[in-house]
């Protein structure tokens, strides 16, 4: 399956954990807030709580998307 901006979901999700673990290394603590702006499916929020203890994201999109 390809998505919408020609790249596989499995290269997505594991771009969006790659990128969630450099963030906590980075030092983004337990509890963080996380805000996704253009969220799409989420997997960016979903990988970053994923990795943060008792995190909480907030995600924002248009309908339909």
């Amino acid at each position: 399956m390809i998505s919408r901006c020609g790249l596989s979901p499995n290269l997505i999700t594991g771009v969006a954990r790659t990128l969630a673990a450099e963030l906590t290394q980075a030092g983004v603590t337990a509890g963080a807030e996380i805000l996704d702006v253009g969220a799409g499916s989420g997997v960016w929020s979903l990988a970053l709580l994923a990795a943060i203890e008792g995190g909480h994201a907030t995600a924002l999109d248009l309908p339909d998307v």
